[in-house]
């Protein structure tokens, strides 16, 4: 008694014959060959595309139920709940189980193909819409060919190469108002030495390098001696290259482009590639959620700016594995980096052109700049990995 089986043992339909028993035979053969039918025609017809069986739908990968606008919309009736009322009003109750109370169906309202799912009752009443009978279920497309799915972007981490040596690396100079306060190597290449200001450096007697009393590390320059120059030279093609890549990447989510027109005080991301094209500001908090295997690009074709006191702050997601790290949440910008008073960001910056870090202004990370880079008691700390 498949017939039957569409219902629970509690809300079968009474033991009498319905009026569409008798026709089973005969709407099962219907079946058969609007099925054949559908087969045949399928690269031919214009959508839906529609294919009929008898029965229960389940587990068809890639298909989505439908209902057909062809011919009155004919009903398709997910049913859970009171079964016998449905099959007799031919109404939708919310609801479906099976002979053995197991829930199954989806989600439907008449007249609304936008369904989910891969189980459909399937009612035909030509000439009466307001009349439903339930005979079986269909499955195929929508009323449109679905779009075929993005495939899935694997994140993996920005390789800075050699230009991750440094938490300052810049091509046209490094100035400081002091005092600054930087745990890490800075660089400048390829213009000379003379170009860093503000730092008052004592040179190594083997003037491969400087030091200062506003830096836990070392300066170096293109002007200094061998092997620097040749180390700054691959260090400049590196923080190119990690420039083409982190600006290449693709968004992980169309949700993630242009989020709030680049306007993202307040907002919480999670890992993935984000992309903006306007600037990034922000004059409040933002909030980095993950853990310390989370990656994080953030893009712009325009500048990146944190207001006064503004802060980027890091959330641990509660997977036990950490807060995220600085080294894995990456910057890129066609435009230039301001950094308010006293706010603080995280993260490594690629700029194409130059960065401003205002009075009493913090980073934890690197800032990689194609220009210049100007500090005003500024703190810059080394990201961990």
């Amino acid at each position: 008694d498949k017939g039957n089986g569409f219902f629970s043992s509690s809300s079968r339909p009474p033991q009498q014959n319905p009026p569409w028993q008798k026709h089973m035979a005969a709407f099962k053969s219907m079946l058969a060959a609007a099925l054949m039918l559908s087969l045949a025609t399928l690269a031919l017809a214009k959508p839906p595309y529609l294919m009929v069986s008898y029965g229960i739908c389940e587990d068809v990968e890639g298909m989505e139920t439908i209902s057909d606008e062809g011919v009155c919309q004919e009903a398709g009736i997910a049913i859970f709940g009171d079964a016998e009322k449905a099959f007799r009003a031919g109404q939708p109750t919310g609801g479906y189980r099976d002979l053995n109370g197991r829930p199954r169906g989806c989600s439907f309202a008449y007249g609304d193909d936008n369904i989910s799912g891969d189980m459909l009752l399937f009612s035909v009443a030509p000439g009466d819409c307001g009349t439903y009978k339930l005979f079986g279920c269909i499955c195929g497309s929508r009323s449109a060919p679905a779009a075929t799915p993005a495939p899935s972007v694997e994140m993996t981490p920005v390789a800075l190469g050699r230009a991750g040596d440094f938490v300052i690396l810049s091509k046209s100079g490094i100035t400081t108002v002091p005092p600054s306060v930087i745990t890490g190597d800075i660089a400048c290449s390829p213009i000379a030495g003379t170009a860093m200001t503000g730092f008052s450096f004592t040179a190594d007697a083997s003037n491969k390098f400087s030091t200062s009393a506003q830096l836990t590390g070392q300066a170096y320059a293109a002007s200094f001696a061998a092997p620097t120059p040749a180390t700054l030279t691959t260090a400049v093609l590196d923080m190119g290259i990690a420039y083409t890549d982190a600006s290449q990447r693709v968004t992980t989510s169309p949700a993630n482009l242009n989020i709030n027109a680049g306007a993202i005080s307040g907002l919480t991301f999670t890992p993935g590639v984000y992309k903006w094209d306007s600037a990034i500001t922000f004059g409040g908090d933002i909030y980095i959620k993950g853990n310390r295997d989370s990656l994080f690009i953030f893009q712009t074709v325009s500048n990146i700016v944190a207001g006064t006191a503004a802060k980027v702050l890091l959330v641990d997601d509660g997977s036990g594995n950490g807060w995220p790290l600085a080294a894995n949440i990456v910057w890129v910008s066609a435009g230039f980096l301001d950094v308010g008073t006293t706010a603080h960001v995280e993260g490594v910056f690629l700029m194409k052109t130059h960065a401003a870090f205002k009075t009493g202004s913090s980073l934890n990370g690197r800032v990689l700049v194609q220009t210049a880079c100007t500090l005003d008691s500024t703190t810059i700390e080394r990201p961990y990995t």
